[in-house]
């Protein structure tokens, strides 16, 4: 049996790590409510500059704007990945399963490119970049736990410039999208060339966006003029609401790996606890039969 002294060690490091996983989990539920309502609240902002832009292509031809997707051909072009991750660890399987979802997927199945580039979001994407030996174009660290829309400007300017100039074929964003409190989905989405077909919404909001394309406006100035600019600030709105939904997963996924942690470190204190005390019992055991045989022995 093991010794009592050095189980009541192991007890004692047990119910540190549960205090600490607790305070841990305590702290990433307070930012990850924060996170989600951020992440939420900016959804519907998104859907309804989609259903405007919507307006706006059918009313224009789409190839006059270098960011549609009829604009402009590219061959043998780059594909700029932006890869977003958490800045730290402790949030289980999320940047793995991010990672490993990169290297299943594969953006040319049918076409051929030269080489990739990364522009990395996160800590552990770059780490990941970097171990990985591929081509790293920027890095921007981390935007912080709470990021302001200006924050991604530097990321939108580069890619922007890297398309119009025509050194990107694509510019592909890849991170994890919040579905749940116990869900965060990796995602990879074509941010550049804009295809007509993206505002027209998800399936089951393409009734609300028929209705809403069917009204018809009066643009000042004219339309052309507004997707000029409007197409722009979409690209960096995607960007940003995409950050927001990687906060969210990160949060959610700390979270839930830190009440796991402090879960499992009470089952393990439970259980070393019962072992402490039948090696104590055994031990009381011994010791009395000890004083039992040495005074039988002293009476005979």
């Amino acid at each position: 049996m093991e010794n009592t002294r050095l189980i009541k060690r192991r007890i004692k490091t047990a119910k540190n790590i549960a205090q600490i996983t607790k305070a841990m989990e305590m702290v990433a539920a307070s930012k990850m409510r924060r996170a989600q309502n951020q992440a939420l609240a900016s959804r519907p902002y998104a859907l309804k500059l989609n259903q405007i832009l919507a307006n706006l292509v059918k009313l224009v031809d789409p190839g006059i704007h270098p960011l549609l997707l009829k604009s402009r051909k590219r061959h043998k072009a780059k594909i700029a990945i932006l890869l977003i991750s958490s800045d730290k660890g402790l949030c289980g399987s999320l940047n793995s399963n991010l990672f490993r979802f990169l290297f299943s997927w594969q953006p040319t199945t049918k076409e051929i490119y030269d080489e990739f580039v990364f522009l990395t979001v996160g800590k552990k994407a770059k780490e990941f970049v970097l171990r990985s030996q591929q081509n790293l174009l920027a890095d921007f660290g981390s935007l912080g736990d709470w990021p302001e829309f200006e924050r991604i400007l530097p990321i939108s300017k580069i890619l922007l410039d890297g398309f119009q100039k025509g050194e990107f074929q694509k510019v592909i964003i890849v991170y994890n999208d919040f579905v749940s409190t116990l869900k965060q989905q990796p995602t990879a989405r074509q941010l550049l060339p804009i295809a007509a077909e993206v505002f027209r919404g998800e399936e089951e909001k393409e009734e609300e966006t028929k209705k809403f394309v069917a009204k018809e406006y009066i643009f000042e100035p004219d339309p052309k003029t507004i997707l000029k600019w409007l197409l722009p600030y979409y690209f960096e709105l995607q960007i940003y609401q995409c950050l927001l939904e990687g906060m969210a997963s990160e949060q959610s996924a700390r979270m839930v790996s830190m009440k796991n942690a402090s879960d499992n470190a009470q089952d393990i204190t439970t259980e070393l606890t019962l072992n402490f005390n039948k090696a104590r019992q055994q031990q009381i055991t011994r010791e009395i039969n000890e004083v039992t045989v040495a005074s039988l022995a002293i009476k005979h």
